[in-house]
């Protein structure tokens, strides 16, 4: 912590403070491990409460607990890998525990995730099953998946310790607009040791964008409250679904390699793969957050995007209601959070997100002519028509596929599957 943020901390810990919210609002966020090593450095006068000290030791000490059997599990699989001659690049969570916290008990992460080559599904598919491991229960179907989705999930069940882990081929799904050239991404990867063992690790390039890729999925109407003028009233709202440690991945990421990023080759990859968009809005909140993180000139280059008139009604829906107070406030936010975020949650695992859908079948032109390589304008008109008819009919079929699957497992036998 620079000497003014210390400053600052210590003259906070003299004020009243609420810490059971603070206790249960870092953990929420990810941060109950930063926090406890950040305070224990600054609080030399002794005046964090005795009773939220040993609570936020208990929350650091558990996250190493847990880190040290989930590193335990990633060493066991990149020896597997590694003998089935199978190429792994590890993201996120260990990855970020490892090499850019460098104590891996700062940073907490529930499952494995782990980027394999797409023609190795099946191999590494059958090597997992071969080392305990199952798809996850209650899922629609593993081909399912491998057409519409990025990733399967499995999980490891070895007495009362469970080992989430997330096999990825790709690292967007085709609703989100994105069109990766996971070759040049393979490309790009470095060498890196984690847990004992050799893997490989994203460029820093990649990794950003990767980061920025998932709190733009994640926070979903981040893109439409950007220039607002009051982002930090919204930015952690529980309906938001922003986490403080995502954007302190980012943050801790460009520090760790701040002289080693290239910001033009991401500012150039990022506009021709169409993440572009993703990462100007992350960034652009980062920079609220935290000060002037990314230079202004990078992000003005990235250019935020147009938001759709479904997330602008959206969110004016949202924030006229945040305007109410007392027990009408209530009852809305309850029943937003049981139905809405239920909703668009439920259609396994963030297949569809509601918001997306309608921008999904209605893209921007560009996204057209980037995905045709279109360079006329006057055939663009004709290739949008194309696009939305077959995106439309791509619906109707995952409808179709997800009616067939529920009913198959309501029913208990065989359903006409949709052709």
């Amino acid at each position: 912590m620079e000497a003014d943020l210390v400053h600052q901390t210590q003259e906070l810990l003299q004020t009243s403070l609420r810490w059971s919210n603070i206790l249960q609002v870092a953990s929420q966020h990810g941060v109950a491990s930063l926090l406890y090593k950040n305070l224990k450095k600054v609080d030399a006068g002794r005046a964090i409460p005795d009773e939220a000290s040993r609570k936020l030791l208990q929350l650091y000490n558990r996250t190493a607990l847990l880190n040290h059997l989930l590193f335990k599990s990633l060493g066991e699989l990149l020896e597997s890998f590694t003998r089935a001659g199978i190429k792994v690049i590890v993201l996120k969570g260990p990855y970020l525990a490892q090499l850019i916290y460098t104590d891996f008990a700062s940073r907490p992460f529930r499952d494995l995730d782990l980027l394999i080559q797409k023609e190795d599904l099946e191999k590494a598919r059958q090597m997992l099953v071969e080392a305990g491991y199952t798809l996850m229960p209650g899922l629609l179907a593993d081909g399912f998946f491998q057409q519409h989705h990025f990733s399967l999930p499995f999980l490891k069940e070895d007495g009362v310790a469970k080992t989430y882990l997330e096999l990825h081929w790709n690292l967007a799904d085709q609703f989100m607009g994105c069109t990766l050239d996971m070759e040049d991404l393979w490309a790009r990867a470095h060498p890196a040791v984690l847990s004992d063992h050799h893997a490989s690790a994203l460029s820093p390039e990649d990794l950003i964008t990767h980061l920025s890729l998932h709190l733009d999925m994640h926070g979903y109407l981040n893109r439409v409250i950007i220039g607002r003028g009051d982002e930090p009233r919204f930015i952690f709202n529980p309906l938001s679904e922003n986490r403080l440690i995502w954007f302190t991945d980012i943050l801790e990421v460009i520090d760790r390699y701040r002289s080693g990023v290239d910001w033009a080759a991401l500012v150039e990859r990022s506009k021709q793969t169409g993440t572009a968009g993703s990462v100007a809005t992350s960034l652009t909140l980062l920079n609220l957050l935290f000060g002037p993180v990314v230079d202004r000139k990078i992000l003005k280059e990235l250019d935020l995007p147009r938001t759709s008139l479904v997330r602008r009604s959206l969110l004016r829906w949202f924030l006229t209601d945040f305007e109410k107070s007392g027990e009408h406030y209530s009852m809305f936010l309850s029943f937003l959070q049981s139905k809405l975020l239920e909703t668009r949650k439920g259609v396994q695992f963030r297949l569809i997100r509601l918001v997306s859908l309608w921008e999904y079948i209605f893209p921007s032109y560009d996204f057209v002519k980037r995905r045709y390589n279109i360079a006329s304008k006057g055939t663009v008109g004709f290739f949008y028509v194309l696009y939305v008819l077959a995106a439309i009919a791509h619906c109707v079929s995952i409808s179709l596929h997800i009616v067939y699957y529920f009913l198959k497992k309501k029913l208990g036998k065989p359903v006409p599957r949709p052709s």
